[in-house]
């Protein structure tokens, strides 16, 4: 591998949206890995590349002009970075995936995206890469914990939980206000406080009416959290997100997010010693669940989105709060983990080695045994989601979900998903900002969700009454109730 800089010049067409903060990182990455043994030519627009006379050696599209006609001709290997694309753009992946030529690359960031693509087209793995972003680890590493407190203003004592991420209904900060609430309720814990880091964002582009912010304003005053919560914005130097990373007890990261594909933010945490409790979705699978330093929850898809155990997860977030050994043994080895395979030199080697394959017209590395996956039937008229979108999302959703839907047996445990307002004639509404739907059900579902009430009951008392373990299923399958063993 080149040691010094080549004559080769590197296209870069495109630029991350300036409020995307994760893809403005990633493309800095690129700019800073590239730029050691390559010459860098920035377009801003696709026109721009087209127009230049200049001779590439090959081309990164950061834009979404995959497969486009005016690329068609080039001669130069193209090479897409999949930003949540998988997602957001399956149904175009499908048409174009087959068509690649064979000198463009996908750039992946998780082995859910490799299982979307090695199912839309198999015979094209040598054209599917792998590049996990890295952590800079001179900007986020440990610093004592009390000092970090003491320059928040807190108390080198008080217990801190911590929430870092864009305010939108899809990384449930909504959640996370719930399970604070519920962790101050115990007596042992009244010194806990949230730490909370982030902006609303009113017109983001997924499952979001734009009214979230009022939610979760009413909802600080409903859970009686509006002094317990420190909120701090999003445009932290990196300085001050390190300082806030180490003054927290805990990192909690429940989230949902559709195109969730990396997870800068509890890997960042885990640079700077802070154990993480995360939901198994995406990205997190492949890039937190290995380091030791984290806890995950599972995820499943149902009929009516995404769904998670969130007392499963309060009772993780309490686990490592108690638990001094667990949680010095959490710190060691997320930063161990990160050190050792989040390391910004051996990620910049692995860009360049990609590069320098496509321009040689080698394969990829990457073998083609991601974890296999088909989809399955995700809709159902019984069904009437909120945002329309779901519905062009939720199937390859299926690769990102971390376990299949769970098996209600008579030893499960089994709670309503959210607030349900159960109406009289045949049908109930998920009050939930982002994953709130009609569902008709039968008046024995009516009566059955009626009775479990918000604190959850055993399956087995409800077969006592008269119901199945069948209709039961079928409630989870909805979505309306979570299952977990007792």
């Amino acid at each position: 591998m080149s040691r010094h800089k080549s004559s080769h010049i590197i296209g870069l067409i495109g630029e991350p949206p300036p409020a995307w903060h994760s893809l403005k990182r990633a493309y800095q990455f690129y700019v800073m890995a590239l730029s050691k043994s390559f010459r860098l030519q920035a377009y801003p627009t696709l026109q721009d590349f087209l127009s230049s006379r200049m001779r590439h050696e090959a081309a990164i599209v950061f834009s979404p002009e995959l497969g486009s006609p005016l690329l068609a001709d080039r001669h130069e290997p193209l090479l897409y970075p999949v930003w949540g694309g998988a997602i957001h753009d399956f149904h175009n992946l499908r048409e174009l995936v087959p068509r690649l030529r064979d000198n463009e690359r996908l750039l992946m960031t998780c082995e859910s995206d490799q299982s979307i693509l090695q199912w839309i087209d198999p015979t094209r793995t040598a054209q599917f890469e792998m590049l996990r972003y890295p952590i800079d680890t001179s900007c986020f590493f440990k610093m004592p914990t009390s000092q970090a407190k003491m320059s928040l203003g807190l108390h080198p004592e008080q217990r801190v939980v911590g929430f870092v991420a864009k305010l939108i209904p899809e990384k449930n900060l909504h959640v996370f206000l719930d399970l604070l609430a519920q962790l101050r309720s115990a007596p042992e814990s009244k010194d806990v406080i949230g730490v909370i880091v982030g902006d609303f964002w009113k017109d983001y582009p997924g499952l979001n009416d734009g009214n979230y912010r009022e939610f979760i304003l009413s909802r600080l005053e409903k859970l009686e959290l509006s002094g317990h919560v420190k909120l701090l914005p999003s445009s932290l130097e990196l300085s001050q997100l390190n300082i806030v990373y180490n003054a927290m007890d805990v990192l909690v990261h429940p989230t949902m997010c559709v195109d969730e594909n990396f997870g800068y933010v509890p890997l960042e945490a885990l640079a700077c010693g802070t154990p993480v409790v995360a939901t198994a979705y995406g990205g997190l699978k492949d890039s937190v669940e290995d380091s030791g330093g984290s806890l995950l929850e599972p995820t499943w898809l149902s009929l009516s989105g995404i769904r998670a155990d969130w007392a499963s997860m309060l009772n993780k977030v309490k686990l490592v709060l108690a638990d001094g050994e667990l949680s010095r043994k959490m710190r060691r080895e997320g930063r161990r983990y990160v050190r050792k395979h989040l390391a910004t030199a051996a990620a910049c080697r692995t860009l360049e080695a990609i590069v320098l394959r496509a321009i040689r017209h080698r394969p990829s590395d990457v073998s083609g045994n991601a974890r296999p996956w088909a989809p399955t039937v995700v809709t159902d008229r019984r069904v009437t989601h909120k945002f329309e979108k779901w519905n062009s999302v939720a199937v390859p959703v299926g690769a990102y979900v971390s376990s299949d839907l769970p098996i209600v047996t008579p030893r499960s445990l089994l709670r309503t998903v959210a607030d349900l307002v159960i109406g009289a004639r045949g049908a109930i509404r998920i009050n939930d900002p982002v994953w709130s739907a009609s569902i008709k059900v039968s008046k024995k579902q009516r009566d059955v969700l009626s009775f479990i009430g918000k604190d959850g009951m055993a399956a087995s008392r409800l077969l006592r009454r008269g119901s199945s373990l069948s209709e039961l299923q079928e409630l989870v399958r909805l979505g309306v109730l979570t299952c977990a063993p007792v």
